[in-house]
């Protein structure tokens, strides 16, 4: 796997989910970094001119939620990998979530193996 493929971005407005994607994809051998909302994530990738292979972004945050956030992403970055992160408990999120631009659903809560689980898959 080249090191685009290890570096990952994780989107979510909660430190406790994001401590525990970081602390799991770190003893994975990624290389993880944190955005705290779709803005933040953004202007990220922007800044890194795009050095992630995947992101993993939650579907419910302030300001542009996860789907939006990952259609702006897939406007300029057609190749990083997307994964929509959702609590909201429901097994339909992947339909009702703009399909084509989302790689994989992961939902909440996860078991940190599932995080390593669904980047292999991409």
């Amino acid at each position: 796997m080249d090191f685009a493929r290890k570096r990952v971005l994780f989107v979510d407005d909660d430190e406790a989910i994001c401590r525990v994607a970081v602390l799991s994809l770190r003893r994975a051998g990624y290389q993880v970094d944190v955005a705290t909302s779709g803005e933040e994530a953004l202007e990220i990738l922007q800044r890194r001119d795009c050095c992630y292979g995947a992101m993993m972004v939650d579907m419910n945050m302030r300001g542009i939620n996860g789907i939006e956030t990952i259609r702006a992403v897939r406007a300029s970055y057609p190749d990083v990998g997307c994964v929509l992160v959702s609590g909201e408990g429901r097994p339909d999120v992947a339909s009702r979530a703009d399909a084509p631009h989302i790689d994989a659903c992961l939902q909440k809560p996860f078991h940190p193996g599932d995080l390593q689980r669904i980047l292999g898959e991409l």
